[in-house]
């Protein structure tokens, strides 16, 4: 086993190995197929560390998203970028495994889309009472535009 820290290229920057670099990484041994270990969420775990924020009242406390499948990693969810109010989720299967994963919502969602990265519609996504079912290929990206109920 060997571990590859610096490059050291010359090109296209001659300076990119000088300085002070910190490293962090861990080794982590299960049992089993690749498929079936946690080893995807040991290294979110150890490259994202717990942030705690400050903020209101956590009674009752849900989560925005749950998903179903160990093996589809939920990214990114945001407000879109062209100001509609409208939410983003951004989902790939990171096991190269194809798997059917089911989503559910905390929030009243109305209507769901398929997106491209761009976040542009390009079909229309069953909901119904607060879940959605998709389908992943090997390692595929996913980006969901969500349209909640009016409160």
């Amino acid at each position: 086993m060997s571990l590859t820290l610096l490059r050291s290229p010359t090109h296209p920057d001659e300076t990119s190995d000088q300085g002070t670099h910190k490293f962090t990484y861990g080794f982590f041994v299960w049992n089993g197929s690749f498929l079936d270990s946690p080893v995807v969420q040991e290294a979110y775990e150890l490259n994202y560390p717990v942030s705690l924020v400050h903020g209101g009242n956590q009674v009752g406390h849900k989560s925005f998203l749950q998903s179903d499948q160990a093996s589809v990693i939920t990214e990114t969810i945001k407000l879109a970028e062209d100001g509609s109010g409208d939410w983003i989720i951004r989902a790939y299967e990171c096991k190269g495994a194809t798997v059917s994963c089911g989503f559910t919502f905390d929030l009243p969602v109305k209507t769901a889309y398929e997106t491209n990265m761009l976040e542009e519609v390009t079909a229309d996504l069953p909901v119904a009472e607060g879940k959605l079912k998709q389908d992943f290929r090997p390692f595929e990206v996913k980006t969901i535009r969500l349209v909640l109920l009016d409160a």
